[in-house]
């Protein structure tokens, strides 16, 4: 009865994953509410906060040395709500055809002055003359962003980044693949990946927010988001998105 108990697994991974959507929802409503109760404090420090460095004179270097710390950390909480505002929107994508080759070389550009801070070479592999893909481009520019971001994070010491695109064999998709050769991630980690608020960076570092705001538009887009990793070996995602359009000429 190996197919009723592959059946009974199946099941439960259903299950197990419809829970799971369903208190991402509920956290999603949580931290939409949350963030924007404290929006509106930390709006109030930051301004009266800037104030009063404004109104200081040049005697009060301790004071301007405590304000400026007091600014920093409003900062840094401001960054945390918009990470969580983010993760609650459930936004509806602004569709329409995009070359995803374009997405790519846009948030490559953005992470380039990051990449060589690092000492990390960025390698691209980009299939021309690939089909269109339905799609927004500044949501999927994010997600690229953002995966770029945590394996350059992964490169304590340099390393190379490759950014490749291709078309699945079956043509139905297109395959984006972002691999580093950083650190690794530990096999008992990969599955919680993309949980909210899950992250192994220490804290204070991260809000564990970026992957499952990526794994969320990359779903909205009808693809799939995967992870392989070695630790000491490096990192790849593979992102693969619906192929649209005919070939570009």
């Amino acid at each position: 009865s190996s197919l009723k108990d592959r059946d009974e697994r199946l099941k439960e991974h259903t299950e197990q994953q419809i829970m799971k959507l369903e208190r991402l929802a509920t956290l999603g409503q949580l931290a939409g509410g949350v963030a924007h109760e404290i929006n509106n404090p930390l709006g109030t420090i930051s301004i009266y906060a800037q104030m009063a460095l404004d109104e200081l004179g040049k005697d009060n270097d301790s004071c301007k040395e405590n304000l400026q710390v007091v600014m920093k950390q409003t900062n840094r909480a401001g960054k945390i709500v918009k990470d969580l505002l983010e993760f609650a929107r459930q936004f509806e994508p602004e569709m329409r055809m995009v070359n995803i080759n374009d997405v790519l070389v846009k948030a490559i550009a953005m992470t380039t002055h990051p990449a060589q801070l690092k000492d990390v070479r960025m390698i691209t592999q980009l299939t021309q003359e690939l089909p269109s893909i339905k799609g927004d481009s500044d949501k999927l520019q994010q997600v690229f962003v953002n995966i770029i971001v945590n394996a350059l994070q992964a490169m304590a010491k340099g390393g190379e980044l490759t950014v490749s695109t291709k078309l699945t064999e079956d043509k139905e998709f297109i395959k984006i693949e972002i691999s580093d050769t950083g650190c690794g991630i530990p096999e008992e980690h990969l599955g919680k990946l993309f949980d909210p608020f899950f992250s192994t960076k220490e804290i204070g570092k991260g809000t564990g927010l970026g992957l499952s705001v990526s794994l969320g538009i990359v779903q909205k887009h009808n693809g799939f988001i995967d992870v392989r990793s070695k630790v000491g070996q490096g990192s790849t995602f593979i992102v693969r998105l619906p192929a649209e359009g005919k070939k570009r000429k």
